[in-house]
């Protein structure tokens, strides 16, 4: 893959000028935030507090984790998709997933994904009160975000 590997680091290509931050990068990463994931995390996380009411809480609570990374997968897909197209490594929406589903990267970032939200989740679906399940998944979304991101860029955290 030809993505690019610059991030944080000091860089000729950077927005910021030739150190720190990476002023586009960052930029790609908000917008990510403010359009889709933050959106998509208010409607997924109150509808599935509401949809999902078992008997059992612990079924409720494994029946809201499997559903949550059944919905990501696709966000995943999302998320490499914007990057590339909004970095200048796609040309057109259409490259940027078709390079999204053929990257080397989504597979181990899907499996990252189980691992790190399920236990977030467990935390979520059981300690968190309900009306703060979305503050919760965002600011854990923070760590998440700078873990993908820096995959996107080719590197890892």
């Amino acid at each position: 893959s030809s993505r690019s590997r610059s991030s944080w680091s000091s860089s000729s290509s950077s927005s910021s000028g030739g150190g720190g931050c990476d002023l586009r990068r960052t930029a790609v990463m908000a917008g990510w935030g403010g359009v889709c994931a933050g959106p998509f995390n208010h409607f997924w996380y109150n509808w599935l507090e509401r949809a999902v009411v078992l008997r059992n809480p612990m079924h409720a609570v494994g029946l809201k984790i499997a559903l949550d990374h059944v919905a990501y997968a696709p966000v995943l897909v999302g998320f490499f998709a914007w990057t590339d197209l909004f970095q200048g490594r796609a040309a057109t929406p259409h490259d940027a997933l078709r390079q999204a589903v053929c990257s080397e990267h989504l597979a181990p970032t899907l499996r990252a994904n189980v691992v790190a939200w399920t236990a977030v989740h467990a935390l979520t679906f059981t300690v968190v009160p309900p009306p703060y399940h979305v503050l919760w998944v965002s600011v854990n979304s923070v760590f998440w975000s700078a873990y993908c991101s820096s995959v996107s860029e080719g590197g890892s955290i």
